[in-house]
């Protein structure tokens, strides 16, 4: 009987650890995508920055990859940092895990926060843009006072960068004091997450999200090798 009990314990642990391994993957494989969508986000939008508003011919001249791009970018990155989530919390475990936690939180509700408002901009842009359904004059002005009011959207949009600088503060205190990655990779990567807000539209702003997209996408391998060990 004593042999049976021993011999039940890694049976019953190899499930868990195929699940791990599972779920570890997925993550890695959305924060990989997601991290080439947020780099290429500064050069397939006008102007990169939506806080600022898009113009009748910026939003128009694209209509359909506008569309897309905010429509379904939102959700996208929503799952990016779920999946950055988990590979944070896989690799901290002990030292530095309530803060891991935290930050975790804060980056999900980051990813929550952009779907939504970006989903919101997309519909909002899109409809104002189409000439079947208002007149192209008509639409000029509405998209004029779109940007004149931009807060209906920016107040979904100013707190999730708020919970995602947070969040990647807390999530880069906790690697470091895990230990379960390279100290440089996790300075890379809040470094990264800043220099991707001050610099977010054209070409600077793509080399300025590669920093940013190495990082997770190492920090999401890291995790995934764990699992495996």
């Amino acid at each position: 009987m004593t042999d049976t009990k021993h011999l039940a314990a890694p049976v019953a642990a190899a499930p868990l650890a195929t699940g791990m391994r599972t779920l570890a993957t997925a993550a890695l494989a959305v924060v990989a995508v997601g991290s080439v969508v947020n780099a290429l986000f500064a050069v397939l939008t006008p102007g990169g920055d939506p806080h600022n508003g898009y113009s009748y011919g910026d939003a128009s001249g694209h209509r359909d990859r506008f569309y897309a791009v905010f429509a379904y970018g939102g959700p996208l990155y929503a799952l990016f940092c779920v999946g950055l989530a988990f590979a944070v919390l896989v690799l901290v475990r002990e030292r530095g895990a309530a803060l891991a936690r935290i930050g975790s939180v804060l980056l999900i509700a980051s990813g929550a926060l952009v779907s939504s408002g970006f989903g919101a901009i997309g519909v909002l842009y899109g409809y104002a843009t189409d000439s079947a359904a208002l007149p192209t004059a008509s639409g000029h002005s509405f998209v004029a006072y779109i940007n004149d009011h931009t807060d209906l959207y920016t107040n979904i949009l100013a707190p999730s960068a708020l919970a995602q600088i947070a969040g990647s503060v807390l999530v880069c205190i906790a690697l470091f004091r895990a230990r379960t990655v390279p100290r440089p990779l996790a300075a890379l990567f809040i470094v990264g997450m800043l220099l991707s807000f001050a610099l977010s539209s054209g070409v600077a702003g793509l080399i300025a999200a590669i920093p940013s997209a190495v990082a997770t996408v190492l920090i999401a391998w890291y995790a995934r090798a764990r699992t495996t060990a």
